[in-house]
């Protein structure tokens, strides 16, 4: 997971966050992949500066880099492309795309059709997410919005089962839910 950009310690530069999260889980030359994925995400000039010194799109580039600088098989990012420009989400769909040849999974909420494309996931349409709870929900479970509209509780089941297929990466690649409103 991404870590909020809220969530960075007042007192650590760009450098060391990225510097902390890699010596932290024990990577093989924590420098030389800071400093790659530093330069990936266009943050050099700003290594030395405290993250509340950057532009929002500078801190949403540094949340990402926070992914990139630690072990992962699972990446979830809850719109990632927020506050980056044009270019930004070109690279971000260019490094997921990447981190999914790779063999890394990716599950993420975005309303940019072009990253989803860009990346080749599959995706689930027009569900409201916050009201659908299908980790763990029991086959009799349905999601609130659905029973709202009228669906038939008979059917539910089903309904669930379909949603936890979808939601499951075996292969690793990329599931999105790509939220719009009704």
């Amino acid at each position: 997971t991404v870590i909020d950009d809220l969530d960075f310690f007042p007192d650590l530069s760009v450098v060391e966050h990225l510097d902390l999260l890699a010596r932290a889980h024990g990577l093989v030359d924590p420098d030389a992949l800071v400093d790659e994925v530093l330069e990936e995400v266009q943050l050099v000039p700003q290594a030395g500066q405290l993250p509340s010194t950057l532009s929002s799109g500078q801190r949403r580039r540094l949340a990402l880099a926070t992914a990139f600088v630690r072990p992962r098989s699972l990446l979830v990012l809850d719109e990632p492309e927020q506050r980056l420009d044009v270019e930004g989400v070109e690279w971000l769909g260019r490094r997921l795309k990447q981190e999914i040849e790779g063999g890394l999974a990716i599950v993420l909420a975005s309303h940019e059709p072009r990253l989803l494309e860009a990346i080749g996931a599959r995706q689930i349409i027009g569900v409201n997410m916050v009201d659908v709870n299908v980790i763990g929900a029991r086959n009799t479970d349905m999601p609130r919005n659905s029973r709202s509209r009228g669906v038939d509780p008979a059917r539910s089941g089903a309904y669930m089962a379909e949603m936890r297929k979808m939601l499951t990466l075996q292969d690793g690649g990329a599931l999105a839910a790509c939220v719009r409103p009704q």
